[in-house]
């Protein structure tokens, strides 16, 4: 399914882990994805590997954001101001990456 006729039925989605929290960045209302299948953006998508933090999360010592969310030392009960803010920072990140392999793989 191409992402923007998902509209926000994250329960269908498959790319749902590159979305920020509720009301945060949505990835089926981003433009520059109107036509790129889920399965085509995940793939490009799981390929980034060069994001950084907020400056705000720089030096933070909490492993529950990103890859170690809900893991055996996740501090979920310990709500952090900039989870929200941090989430959506980076799956935009995430989304600048694609979009620029997706714009690289037109020209060539």
């Amino acid at each position: 399914m191409k992402i923007h006729e998902l509209k926000q039925h994250c329960g269908n989605c498959g790319v749902i882990s590159f979305c920020g929290n509720p009301f945060g960045y949505c990835l089926c209302y981003d433009k520059r994805f109107t036509d790129v299948e889920e399965e085509v953006y995940r793939i490009l998508a799981e390929s980034a590997s060069d994001t950084k933090a907020l400056d705000e999360c720089e030096g933070c010592e909490r492993p529950d954001c990103g890859a170690y969310r809900y893991s055996d030392d996740d501090f979920e009960d310990e709500p952090c101001e900039y989870e929200d803010q941090s989430r959506g920072y980076y799956c935009n990140q995430v989304a600048d990456y694609v979009y620029g392999l997706m714009i690289g793989k037109k020209g060539a």
